[in-house]
């Protein structure tokens, strides 16, 4: 039975007109692997993606926001700077997650060390642990918004972190009309949670 694949853009998709199917989550460094192993429609997914197996339909811009406790200092502020992070305690994802590598990659640049206190398996574990006090993280703003914790405060982070998401579908197959109508409300969805979130409109674009 086919599948549709989402990230935590959707979470879950249920067409009307194909009660059949319905749409699971991946996490993203599963996602080179399922996307040969599983038959599927269409994915979403933060890029870059590289396979041969798969079309990339690139559909949302935006950036990093940074996550912390409603009690942290930082959490006063409007926007947190680079300059506010250097010597904070931090929460950061595994080594060879796109947080992680933008995070040292912007710490190397300013010729510093990032105060990393815990290192969380992914996303969600990490704006968790900052919502524990346990320390400031970068995220993306979809993964923050699905974190769910009570005490998180989420800020946008005036240093332009980009991020990409795009959609996958399988090499040579056509596009379904329950296709077409996932990747319009995953589009409209995607705005209106960063609206909410407070970025400004430059922050991101739906292409």
């Amino acid at each position: 039975m086919p599948w549709y694949g989402a990230t935590r853009l959707g979470q879950h998709y249920s067409s009307p007109e194909e009660p059949g199917r319905h749409g699971s989550t991946r996490v993203r460094l599963d996602i080179e692997t399922w996307i040969t192993q599983e038959q599927f429609d269409i994915g979403a997914s933060i890029l870059p993606i590289d396979n041969p197996a798969v079309e990339v339909e690139p559909f949302l811009k935006t950036r990093e926001v940074v996550v912390m406790s409603n009690a942290h200092p930082l959490a006063r502020r409007k926007n947190i700077k680079l300059a506010d992070l250097l010597d904070v305690a931090l929460v950061a994802t595994h080594s060879r997650s796109l947080s992680r590598q933008h995070l040292e990659r912007l710490f190397r640049e300013n010729s510093k060390q990032p105060n990393i206190r815990f290192e969380a398996t992914n996303g969600l574990i990490a704006c968790e642990l900052a919502a524990q006090g346990l320390g400031v993280a970068l995220a993306d703003p979809f993964v923050a918004l699905s974190a769910g914790a009570q005490n998180l405060a989420i800020l946008p982070f005036a240093t332009k972190v980009r991020l990409e998401y795009g959609f996958i579908y399988p090499v040579g197959k056509t596009r379904s009309r329950a296709s077409r109508d996932l990747t319009d409300a995953i589009r409209a969805t995607a705005e209106e949670r960063l609206a909410n979130l407070g970025l400004p409109r430059t922050a991101f674009e739906v292409l």
